[in-house]
């Protein structure tokens, strides 16, 4: 059995979309009957996965060097560890794999997977070109994703979702909260993430907090969501997939890219960071213009004609073969 070593990241400062696109791939290599394993490091924080999972801070732990050397593949996900760091961690792999993204975090002597909308745009060693795994085809999705039914848009949004990331940023969300209230006075507002107070927060009776919950209930609750906020990362990603209509709001400097491109494609509504200048007189005019029924309509067809759920597939097929030329 082909054993496959995952390491990636998660924690204040970090979303969970990284341990989500590993996920992906994890499901499909399991899919091919490998083993796998998950180091996490940043929060140990408890994430639900169907595999086994170590919480540990594997760029200066001996025992993930001890992992590395005894798997078949790892697979690297960060963007906190700079490239010589994981040029020296990888040195004993079999086959390296890297998924990246604009941040460019990956090892040149593996696999690159640039899995995006804007993967094709992204430049990388010619040296390295038939190891480059890059473009929305590349896109990766857990397998609850991989088969879904049809999003239906409703006449009125009722259910507003938030998702800005593993952890609850009250500075951020109370803010928005207060426009998307002052535009929806009787939408259900479901915010997902961790928040360690919530006395400044929760100021509307409308407001719920939501943990972490399984990839299944997710889903569920993604189906039930009319307008999905949410930053430029995996999130982003999967609920176009669905055909939900979006505001992306950049949390982090690797999510730019990603939402520039899905606004230039009109596939979505961005408007750029909470700092910056106009954000909050950008976003309600959006929140007022997705109140047309219409206008949701327009977005969702788009959403849905732009990508499928089979990257992870792909993926893993190209990497399996690779491994078998070794």
């Amino acid at each position: 059995m082909i054993k496959v070593l995952f390491l990636t990241e998660y924690g204040q400062n970090i979303g969970i979309g990284h341990v989500n696109r590993c996920r992906a791939l994890a499901d499909a290599f399991a899919s091919k009957e490998c083993s796998i394993k998950f180091l996490i490091r940043g929060s140990k924080s408890m994430i639900d996965l169907p595999y086994d999972i170590e919480y540990v801070d594997w760029e200066t732990n001996s025992l993930a060097a001890e992992h590395i050397a005894s798997s078949d593949i790892s697979v690297f996900d960060t963007y906190q560890i700079d490239n010589s760091q994981l040029a020296c961690l990888s040195s004993k792999s079999k086959l390296p794999v890297s998924i990246t993204d604009a941040m460019l975090r990956y090892i040149q002597n593996g696999i690159v997977v640039v899995g995006s909308i804007y993967g094709d745009s992204i430049q990388l060693p010619t040296e390295i070109a038939n190891y480059i795994l890059k473009g929305p085809q590349y896109m990766l999705f857990r397998n609850e994703f991989w088969s879904l039914p049809n999003y239906l848009v409703k006449n009125k949004i009722e259910n507003i979702t938030i998702s800005l990331g593993g952890f609850v940023d009250k500075q951020k969300i109370a803010p928005l909260l207060e426009i998307v209230h002052n535009v929806f006075p009787d939408a259900n507002v479901s915010v997902f993430g961790q928040a360690e107070s919530r006395e400044r927060i929760d100021a509307h009776e409308k407001v719920s907090f939501k943990n972490l919950v399984s990839s299944e209930n997710y889903i569920k609750h993604l189906y039930s969501t009319d307008l999905m906020i949410t930053n430029g990362g995996q999130t982003l990603n999967e609920s176009i997939l669905i055909g939900i209509p979006v505001i992306a709001i950049s949390t982090a400097d690797n999510q730019i890219k990603n939402a520039q491109k899905w606004r230039e494609l009109g596939v979505i509504k961005y408007c750029g960071k909470t700092v910056d200048k106009n954000f909050n007189k950008e976003f309600k005019e959006e929140l007022i213009e997705f109140i047309s029924k219409d206008e949701r309509i327009k977005f969702n067809r788009v959403s849905q004609e732009s990508i499928d759920s089979n990257g992870a597939k792909r993926v893993v097929d190209f990497v399996l073969e690779k491994y078998k030329s070794i």
